[in-house]
């Protein structure tokens, strides 16, 4: 009982808090048995370093912030296993909502690969500082192996995963400070690409498990903000943690 109230707490407060962050995938390479049923509640970040950027200083920040999102997002995701190792997810990350499906595969009595496929949207909400309202849709492929030791208690994981965004908005300005009800609008339209890798560990005790994950990723990014060209490379390290109830 007190595992299901810790969970729920933490469900709870997740989805009190919303800003940037990351899309972890917060399972291992095993799939669920059919009909089992998983869920997640926690936190993820996103650090970004940029590495290459060319144009206006604030246009930079808003690729950045429309590409990448760095801060701190809540993480509440779903799972079911649908049978044969295929298994289905839904996730909410503050910022976007991800749907994906996986095929997972046996090697040997403790390993797995797993081979998914996502598609997510990004949900577009004005920003008061920048005056932007970006939104989207995209996909990504991750592809996992991993180890689970015989008694099902500890999990590993490690991982590679691509993805591509499109991205459309407007961000809105005043033409004259003084003025702030005359204002002009500049398209926002862009593409943005990533490539890294992933580590998770996960620790259970009866139907509650705790899970850790790290992802890195390089990002790539050409966007048209008004009439202004950029583009925009940069490294991210993205921690995530959270509880995982199973049913």
């Amino acid at each position: 009982m007190e595992q299901v109230r810790a969970f729920v707490g933490l469900a709870a407060l997740s989805l009190a808090t919303a800003c940037g962050g990351s899309v972890p995938l917060v399972h291992s390479a095993h799939a669920l048995a059919r009909g089992d049923m998983s869920v997640a509640a926690g936190f993820s970040g996103a650090l970004l370093e940029t590495t290459l950027a060319d144009g206006d200083s604030a246009d930079v920040e808003l690729v950045e912030e429309s590409a990448v999102a760095p801060g701190l997002a809540p993480v509440v995701s779903a799972r079911v296993g649908l049978g044969s190792s295929f298994e289905a997810g839904l996730a909410y990350t503050g910022r976007a909502v991800r749907v994906d499906g996986r095929r997972a595969f046996d090697l040997g009595r403790r390993f797995s690969l797993s081979v998914g496929l996502a598609g997510s949207g990004v949900i577009s909400v004005r920003d008061s500082a920048s005056g932007a309202r970006v939104g989207g849709f995209g996909g990504d492929v991750p592809l996992v192996v991993g180890w689970r030791s015989s008694a099902g208690v500890y999990e590993l994981w490690l991982g590679a995963r691509v993805g591509v965004d499109r991205l459309e908005g407007e961000r809105v300005l005043p033409v004259d400070p003084l003025v702030p009800d005359i204002v002009r609008s500049d398209g926002i339209v862009g593409e943005h690409e990533s490539l890294g890798g992933l580590i998770g560990v996960q620790v259970g005790l009866g139907r509650l498990a705790a899970v850790l994950e790290l992802d890195g990723a390089a990002h790539f990014a050409r966007f048209d903000v008004g009439a202004n060209k950029l583009t925009f490379r940069g490294l991210s390290i993205a921690p995530a943690a959270a509880l995982v109830g199973r049913f």
